[in-house]
């Protein structure tokens, strides 16, 4: 094209399940609204789209009643589609079928001739006359025709028939079967090119890698050739279909919006031509004016399911599609983008609070993440090892010298016609302010994205399904007052407030500043280093340790142990049990106990002592 562009398409698909799926447009119209030059968009589509005529060869439009319509066939091709339905007349979707069998179809008659070697609708009275008849003339009368193929690119037969009326028009769209009256043997055409050349020679084009000896096989000498549409198809409730929701144009009916919706949306649609092209073109023009600096937001819906379904599943999402302009500085959800470097080879960008966390990264020039007045879009572009940072989007196009040369926006001048551009919108900036960037090279992971600040979030994550693959790039300076699905793989810096809810395979290096809520449920593979800071935990431990304490427990506990000791510590309890002991010390003590025992000692006391007996003489 010789023009150039300033618009930007933005898409976004949402997949809603049970087969819909949600397609939001945005046309940004990217213009600078101060320079003269600049011109309102005011005529869109959205969507334009091709469907595949061999899966969907239907099409059904929507009425306003909820129910839908088959579009009679042969339908219109696209660059002779007259009948643009507006929106506001239809119920708000367009339905693609697989292939339907419309009992209701006329049968095709054949052209006849306007006497100027054209065709016209065939007179009711004395049309023998001027009607078309096509009789094969003699046997092997078909071969293909090689300068039509090459010219047409295409595979093309012609056929020599029985002298007829000379009608050189013909029908390159239409998909007709060919049949022979004597036998009912058929084939299939995609098109004619011409349909009595001379009036004696049939052209055409026949489908499926039919050859003009299969079709010799077919007709003998005299035999007539029956021209009428296909009547394969699948019945209305076998058939699965795909629809588009566009809505009924709602909004043009509010006064307000007509300042930009000047006219109804309408649909076009047709299909391909040449017919050699698989496909069914279907539009929503949309007439909304854009000025520079506004943005156009559409939604609509794809709905898939079977054909008898549709109507009632379609029309459910017609109230949810919308549209709407967005003025220049009307944008509700805006975050700062500020661009860090060290120097003018390489940069990175931060959004809204936060630093690039790159040491000795100096913020070079900071901007918005939407459109706003006195800003201009900033975009980083690289052609091969070429950069550029800067708002011309044709900055690496070749240089358009005469109105005969087209600008190409997707050309590395220069570079090998296999390198293309690469294109990312890095915000809207004033202009000049990130010059000192011109010809640096941006990098996504540039900025490691620290809080700005604080060290902390206000609240903490909601909780993932599953841990990081990767531990954080940071240690955080604070813990977390959740605690994760497993153990941190580096500890963090300052001690935990609150002990873990669940016990670890191993004690801390360190001790908590409040005891554990409740025993370990399994003994720990190492004994702790250092014990609880506190004197004593809430409830006795579940098993009891595994080694023996060098030294006795400074509190006594407030049940007793089941079993009594086997091996006697190294120094005596400060305090006495609160209970005696079921089963006495199987050694001697070094001194009575206070407290009779319920039972005998096993062996007597081994220790000595001295009896003095006084006597008179």
């Amino acid at each position: 094209t010789t023009f150039s562009s300033s618009v930007l398409f933005v898409s976004r698909y949402t997949d809603c399940g049970n087969g819909v799926v949600e397609h939001t447009s945005i046309v940004h119209n990217m213009a600078d609204p101060g320079d003269g030059s600049s011109v309102p968009l005011n005529y869109l589509n959205m969507p334009w789209t091709g469907i595949r005529t061999s899966n969907l060869n239907d099409i059904l439009l929507s009425r306003t009643d909820g129910s839908s319509s088959a579009v009679s066939k042969p339908i219109q091709t696209y660059s002779s589609s007259t009948f643009y339905p507006d929106l506001v007349d239809t119920g708000g979707y367009t339905t693609f079928a697989q292939s339907l069998i419309d009992d209701n179809k006329e049968p095709f008659k054949l052209p006849c001739s306007d006497g100027n070697l054209g065709e016209v609708e065939c007179p009711e009275v004395d049309k023998e006359s001027v009607q078309l008849e096509l009789t094969i003339r003699n046997a092997d009368a078909c071969t293909q025709s090689a300068s039509h193929t090459n010219s047409q690119g295409k595979y093309t037969v012609k056929c020599r028939i029985h002298p007829s009326v000379e009608i050189k028009t013909g029908c390159t769209d239409c998909n007709f079967i060919v049949e022979n009256s004597l036998t009912g043997e058929s084939f299939q055409v995609t098109g004619v090119l011409h349909w009595s050349w001379s009036g004696v020679w049939f052209y055409f084009f026949p489908k499926d890698n039919i050859s003009a000896e299969d079709i010799n096989a077919i007709f003998a000498a005299n035999d007539g050739m029956h021209v009428d549409y296909p009547t394969d198809g699948m019945r209305y409730d076998d058939n699965r279909a795909l629809a588009f929701v566009h809505g009924t144009d709602e909004e043009r009916q509010d006064p307000q919006n007509d300042e930009w919706l000047k006219a109804d949306s309408r649909i076009r649609y047709g299909v391909a031509s040449p017919e050699d092209r698989d496909s069914t073109y279907f539009i929503v023009n949309v007439r909304a004016t854009i000025q520079p600096g506004d943005a156009y937001l559409k939604r609509q819906y794809l709905v898939i399911d079977r054909l008898a379904d549709m109507d009632a599943r379609a029309s459910e999402w017609v109230n949810e599609t919308y549209q709407d302009l967005i003025h220049l500085g009307d944008h509700a959800n805006s975050q700062s983008v500020q661009l860090y470097s060290i120097d003018n080879s390489m940069f990175g960008a931060n959004i809204a609070d936060y630093s690039c966390g790159r040491e000795g990264a100096v913020q070079r020039c900071e901007g918005s993440s939407v459109p706003k007045p006195n800003l201009s879009k900033l975009f980083s572009i690289q052609c091969g090892t070429s950069l550029y940072v800067g708002s011309d989007l044709y900055h690496f196009a070749p240089t358009v010298t005469s109105d005969t040369n087209f600008t190409r926006s997707y050309v590395c001048d220069g570079e090998d016609p296999s390198t293309r551009p690469k294109w990312k919108l890095l915000g809207y900036f004033a202009a000049g302010s990130c010059d000192y960037l011109s010809g640096a090279n941006y990098d996504s992971e540039y900025c490691p994205n620290l809080a700005l600040g604080q060290s902390q979030t206000y609240s903490p994550s909601s909780q993932t399904y599953s841990p990081s693959s990767l531990p954080s790039q940071y240690i955080s300076d604070l813990p977390s007052n959740i605690p994760t699905i497993e153990p941190s793989s580096v500890p963090t810096l300052l001690e935990s407030s609150e002990p873990s809810i669940e016990s670890t395979n191993e004690p801390s290096s360190l001790f908590s500043k409040k005891p554990s809520m409740g025993p370990s449920t399994y003994f720990t593979s190492k004994p702790s280093m250092i014990p609880s800071s506190l004197g004593k935990t809430f409830q006795p431990s579940s098993f009891p340790s595994q080694n023996i304490s060098e030294k006795p427990s400074k509190t006594p506990t407030k049940n007793p142990s089941e079993p009594p000791s086997f091996i006697p510590s190294v120094l005596p309890s400060s305090i006495p049990t609160l209970m005696t002991s079921a089963i006495p010390n199987t050694e001697p003590s070094l001194g009575p106990s206070i407290l009779v025992s319920d039972s005998l000692s096993i062996g007597p006391s081994c220790f000595a002592f001295l009896l003095s007996i006084c006597k008179d003489r």
